[in-house]
């Protein structure tokens, strides 16, 4: 039943196994002090703390069949210095695996592996240009020199 809970994603180069299985999501809470709905709704109002992130991704991994120390160590070299967009976004789809099953096409898609690195870079820029673009209000035509007949 694990399956039903579990996603794939790139992480470090490599995809991966998250899954935030019953004594992971335990863990969570206890060091966390937070418990899960709260996590989970902190990731989508943007009111979350980076340890968060770091302990939802570093217990995900465990969940998934790494070693805590793998899971440390991984976390030491691709989670560290990294864009928080990308690991919140990362954070989001291994909670939302746990909340509502990754049975959701949605969920699905977006967790997937990009078949190439040209390909990633590209999504990502057109996704970043789409999410943090300010609209601008429209230009007022200025009515040139007044004329006098």
């Amino acid at each position: 039943m694990i399956d039903s809970i579990t996603i794939r994603a790139v992480f470090g180069g490599q995809e991966r196994a998250f899954a935030l299985t019953d004594p992971v999501l335990a863990e969570l809470e206890r060091s966390t002090d937070t418990g899960i709905a709260a996590i989970f709704e902190s990731l989508g109002g943007l009111n979350y703390k980076v340890g968060h992130l770091r302990e939802i991704i570093q217990l995900a991994l465990i969940g998934g069949g790494a070693s805590h120390q793998e899971a440390a160590e991984l976390w030491t070299a691709h989670g560290t210095g990294r864009p928080i967009f990308e690991l919140v976004a990362l954070c989001q789809v291994i909670m939302a695996a746990r909340w509502y099953g990754t049975d959701d096409q949605e969920l699905a898609a977006w967790a997937a592996p990009q078949p190439d690195a040209r390909h990633r870079r590209r999504n990502r820029r057109n996704r970043s240009r789409s999410l943090f673009r300010v609209p601008r209000p429209p230009r007022q035509r200025h009515p040139g020199p007044c004329r006098s007949g």
